[in-house]
């Protein structure tokens, strides 16, 4: 079964974590095709004949949402760890 997904939702690095994730039951490759990727999955087990790509996009889905948040939420990350870092003394007088 072959997906298409637009690279302006959805990048390599989404697609790799997503492929990783459901590598049990998933055989996923990704191809570079312009502006989209398209992505082609077929079953691990010979016994299972339909592809279901739920768990594909649904983790898909997660990892792109989680680094649109990491870009959202970065400024305030690096606030607050320069504060935590700030008090810590590194060195001993």
């Amino acid at each position: 079964m072959k997906v298409e997904f637009s690279k302006q939702a959805y990048s390599a690095t989404a697609l790799q974590k997503a492929a990783y994730e459901v590598a049990a039951d998933l055989s996923v490759s990704i191809a570079d095709e312009g502006s989209n990727y398209i992505v082609t999955a077929q079953p691990v087990h010979a016994g299972k004949p339909d592809v279901d790509l739920t768990a594909f996009l649904r983790t898909a889905n997660d990892y792109a949402l989680r680094e649109k948040l990491a870009v959202q939420t970065e400024p305030l990350r690096n606030l607050v760890l320069a504060h935590a870092y700030s008090k810590t003394p590194f060195v001993q007088e």
